[in-house]
């Protein structure tokens, strides 16, 4: 039986990594515009400008990954293609994920037979490598994968804590790990806090009186004090209390709860439309009681903290993540806790997670990867052309301010001060919760960037825009140049005619189309 469990274990691990390198592959030219944002952030520190949006003016905290930038500007010191670095990084951290998800499931079935633990490693394995959004945010460079890895690592330290509290066998060094792990997770993204704080409580409650103090002085010494210690040093630098994406996903928007719909759809896809794995967490919970509640508690007041916020580019519930590895661990614990339980679901739980895991994304998964390719083929159709253009003229430009809803890959290739016109990078805009173009053109902005929903006439994707149109025609910027992003997504130019920065969009405009001719496609 052993054997048996030890190959099946084996041949589900190898679907599921086969799975994530044919999807990793399918989505690989995706990075999402918002990378760039990070990169930027890390640029300026590799540079010594520090940690903030444009070299000059008010500091700006746009980022809410400090870890990220730290890692990525580490990469910039040595790496000639950031962008590239970013997405190998990130493919690298979703890979790791992929193997801490495994170790989490065989820890969690310590009561069973080593062939059992190996299927539960490899259910996990394959729950996780096949599910798309793996995939899809192992390529795109943002610090999601990273969350993920962080995440899997810290539930690993805390099963692992949990399972040998009892001894004194390198008690010590365990309860570091864990509160080191929670630091970083909460570095990476910053409501884990509350999964860290939660988890802390919950491990405090179940440990035995030794341990307890042991854990309670390690996540003092390594979370909660150097914790502290950088919010205190971020309040002081920027002068805000928070990050302004916060400012932007709370503040903004006008609706109560504009998070729920994306929670809840989360949930429908994660644990409905996989009723297999739904019913198998359910089932490693009441099994394994206070080790799985550790787990799933502050996983499920993660999943309803994101009811309150907006979800800012949340592609593929990309701030859920975090959540798979220990639900999916959980539900790897489940499926082998029913296994043994009735010896016909020997061979039928591992078939049947393989068919869930490949059929159950069947009916959208090439509509999704010609999503994410067509994505990003608009990048670099218009915002890099756009960003190489003005950052080959900023030497020539009396002033190379430019404003720009889009602030992600414009502002990373072309090095102008940017007016990050829809408030992520702009202290003014995301704390006043008003897009004022006002406030925008007061900064006389050399170029000035709308979004139009058609190519014909500018037609506003964004209802704020169109003040913005309006008042940059009325200071003599004429709209010069456009770039197709996606059919209903333009990037209508407004600058000064006769200007560098026009000509250079122009031309930029014309290399683009000349490009996209039916006589340069059959070249």
């Amino acid at each position: 039986m052993r054997d048996a469990g030890a190959a099946w274990g084996i041949a589900l691990a190898t679907v599921g990594v086969l799975a994530w390198l044919a999807l990793v592959s399918a989505y690989g030219p995706f990075t999402v515009d918002d990378t760039f944002i990070s990169l930027r952030y890390a640029e300026h520190v590799a540079r010594g400008i520090g940690p903030t949006w444009n070299e000059h003016g008010p500091r700006a905290e746009g980022y809410t990954s400090p870890l990220w930038i730290a890692v990525l500007a580490t990469a910039a010191w040595v790496a000639p293609d950031l962008e590239l670095a970013a997405k190998a990084l990130s493919v690298l951290a979703a890979l790791g994920a992929i193997a801490v998800t495994g170790a989490l499931a065989w820890s969690l079935c310590a009561r069973s037979e080593p062939g059992e633990r190996a299927v539960a490693a490899g259910l996990a394995v394959l729950t996780i490598g096949a599910a798309p959004a793996t995939a899809i945010h192992a390529v795109s460079g943002m610090e999601t994968a990273l969350a993920m890895l962080l995440a899997a690592g810290y539930a690993l330290a805390i099963s692992e804590l949990l399972r040998v509290s009892d001894g004194a066998h390198a008690l010590g060094p365990r309860c570091a790990v864990a509160a080191g792990l929670g630091l970083a997770l909460s570095l990476t993204r910053p409501e884990a806090n509350l999964v860290v704080a939660l988890t802390s409580l919950l491990v405090l409650a179940q440990l035995p009186c030794v341990a307890r103090r042991r854990f309670a002085v390690a996540v003092l010494a390594l979370h909660a004090v150097p914790g502290a210690l950088y919010f205190a040093w971020r309040v002081d630098y920027y002068g805000q209390l928070l990050p302004l994406p916060f400012y932007v996903k709370a503040v903004m928007p006008g609706a109560v709860l504009p998070g729920a719909a994306e929670a809840l759809a989360f949930a429908r896809a994660s644990w409905v439309e996989r009723i297999d794995v739904g019913i198998a967490v359910v089932v490693a919970v009441v099994a394994l009681r206070g080790r799985a509640l550790v787990l799933a508690i502050p996983a499920l007041a993660l999943w309803l903290f994101w009811f309150v916020p907006a979800h800012e580019m949340g592609y593929d519930f990309r701030y859920f993540q975090p959540l798979l590895p220990p639900l999916i661990a959980l539900a790897a614990a489940g499926a082998i806790t029913i296994r043994e339980g009735t010896g016909k679901a020997a061979v039928m739980i591992p078939a049947i997670a393989i068919a869930g895991s490949i059929l159950a994304p069947a009916p959208w998964l090439a509509r999704s990867i010609e999503e994410k390719r067509g994505y990003a083929a608009g990048i670099a159709r218009a915002h890099a052309p756009i960003g190489h253009a003005l950052g080959s003229i900023r030497s020539e430009v009396r002033r190379p301010v430019l404003a720009s809803l889009d602030a992600g890959a414009i502002a990373f290739h072309s090095r102008w001060e940017v007016i990050d016109t829809w408030g992520l990078n702009d202290a003014i805009i995301a704390t006043r919760g008003e897009r004022d173009a006002g406030y925008v053109l007061a900064q006389d902005p050399s170029v000035v960037i709308v979004i139009s929903a058609r190519a014909d006439r500018f037609e506003p994707c964004f209802e704020h825009e169109q003040a913005l149109w309006d008042g940059a025609r009325a200071l003599g910027l004429a709209h010069v140049a456009s770039f197709e992003f996606l059919p209903d997504y333009h990037l209508f130019l407004l600058a000064r005619e006769g200007a560098p920065e026009s000509e250079a969009l122009i031309a930029a405009s014309q290399a683009g189309a000349s490009d996209r001719s039916p006589i340069a496609r059959a070249r």
